[in-house]
């Protein structure tokens, strides 16, 4: 996880009950079900969700915003929404075909600033349509883009960097080849058709998405008012900041309500009788399977395996996010959470194949214990796995992290004042103390089926 987080999860929806029946009951108990337990388990400070039933809107707060603010999170509170933008920009390409400004087969030299080079491979160069369904070849961040940190990685990278990168970069295999989910496409045909526009990503996607839809909430730059509803970003219990976006910002630089997603999740699901429903098809039904899988991606959507469920996942530094919507089944899901946890995608998931009446399980939350500082300072320090590799253990506000090099720090749980767990991914790491000292010596990473002893670094004494 580093800016990566950005990247969509891989989630398979199986095939939907085609027999469903509508309930006449709120969902209120099935969310509470769903969601609770991350709450409950400290992954999330709370949770707003709404959820689209035929028409019916039902929104919902778990939890609290953060530990000084014990307010129950409500369908106006704001969040930043990460990847879930993408939709947004996959939707500014539909509008612009449909104003006839470009084509999806426009090249993006066409786009490009005079003097700014379109990477190219095989003689092919990407198209318009290539940055919106992760088939353009480039790689997912740009390798001039600050690697590994989860503070605010996105700030700063401007036009000059982003078109820098571009008249460099080699392309991971020929544009259209393959489907690789690239930040960087994304966040480059964001500003491609901005400029096209003769304006900024954020006003053209107020401009043509949110104020047609009445998304009022929904923006990059926040009020005053908004700011003071905003929810803070918590990573693994402890508050982080927020994320800032420059010439990428058509990746992941949205923030948004419940309220305001379900007006998107309302208008998918039934596009006729939106003011953008032309663009809301075009998006949905232009689809290019993803090889070896029963996916398929359309213009910002993901499509799930059964073909017909649309959605899509963000995460920043400090937020998660999900948006499900059936068309078919006239249903929907937005699920907003306030700490970078991949479980947030799962609610969502679940809450979505409950709707279309699957019977579906809460996902079931390791306990952890408390330790103090006092006990995490015997921890913090270096170890090393190899020549190559080390594990830096620090702690912040009574949480202990872990980073191997080349990667960023993630929250280890402590199951015990010297055995700790992920959460993201099945490995735990048990910490030797020494008998005279009481500090840490040595770290034993356990990890599919492995079991590697990193001893403690000399220079590490002491901090």
């Amino acid at each position: 996880m580093n800016a990566t987080l950005l990247a969509t999860a891989v989630i398979f929806l199986w095939s939907m009950s085609a027999g469903f029946s509508q309930s006449t009951n709120s969902h209120a108990a099935e969310v509470k079900r769903l969601a609770q337990p991350l709450v409950d388990g400290g992954l999330v400070p709370g949770f707003a969700i709404g959820i689209y039933d035929d028409g019916r809107l039902e929104t919902y707060g778990l939890g609290v915003i953060s530990k000084t603010n014990h307010a129950v999170p409500d369908a106006r509170t704001i969040y930043e929404i990460g990847s879930v933008t993408k939709v947004f920009t996959g939707l500014l390409l539909a509008d612009a075909v449909q104003r006839g400004e470009v084509k999806l087969d426009t090249p993006i030299s066409a786009l490009l600033p005079p003097g700014v080079k379109s990477p190219k491979r095989d003689g092919h160069e990407i198209t318009l349509e290539q940055l919106a369904t992760h088939f353009s070849g480039l790689p997912r961040i740009p390798g001039n883009m600050p690697q590994g940190s989860l503070d605010d990685p996105y700030a700063g990278y401007g036009r000059d960097k982003l078109f820098k990168f571009l008249g460099s970069c080699e392309l991971k295999h020929t544009p259209g080849e393959k489907y690789d989910y690239s930040n960087l496409g994304m966040g480059l045909l964001g500003t491609l058709l901005a400029d096209k526009a003769g304006t900024n990503y954020e006003s053209l996607m107020k401009q043509r998405i949110a104020k047609p839809l009445g998304m009022d909430d929904t923006t990059l730059q926040l009020s005053p008012d908004q700011l003071c509803r905003l929810a803070p970003g918590h990573r693994g219990g402890v508050r982080v900041s927020n994320w800032e976006f420059d010439a990428l910002a058509g990746c992941g630089a949205i923030r948004s309500t419940v309220n305001d997603l379900l007006k998107l999740v309302a208008a998918q699901a039934v596009s006729s009788a939106s003011p953008l429903k032309d663009t809301l098809t075009f998006a949905a039904q232009r689809r290019n399977s993803v090889t070896g899988t029963t996916r398929a991606i359309g213009l910002g959507w993901e499509i799930a395996g059964d073909r017909s469920t649309l959605w899509h996942n963000g995460q920043t530094g400090g937020y998660s996010s999900s948006v499900f919507v059936n068309a078919g089944l006239k249903k929907g899901v937005v699920v907003l959470a306030n700490a970078a946890e991949s479980a947030v995608d799962e609610v969502g998931e679940k809450l979505i194949q409950s709707l279309a009446g699957m019977k579906v399980q809460p996902r079931k939350v390791r306990d952890a214990v408390s330790v103090s500082e006092a006990l995490l300072g015997r921890l913090t320090g270096e170890y090393a796995m190899s020549d190559q590799f080390v594990f830096t253990i620090t702690r912040q506000d009574g949480a202990l992290f872990a980073q191997l090099t080349g990667q960023s720090a993630f929250h280890v749980f402590a199951e015990s004042p010297t055995h700790f767990y992920y959460r993201e991914v099945e490995a735990e790491l048990d910490f030797e103390l020494d008998a005279k000292t009481d500090r840490a010596v040595a770290l034993t990473l356990f990890q599919n089926g492995q079991k590697i002893r990193c001893p403690r670094k000399p220079a590490a004494f002491g901090k």
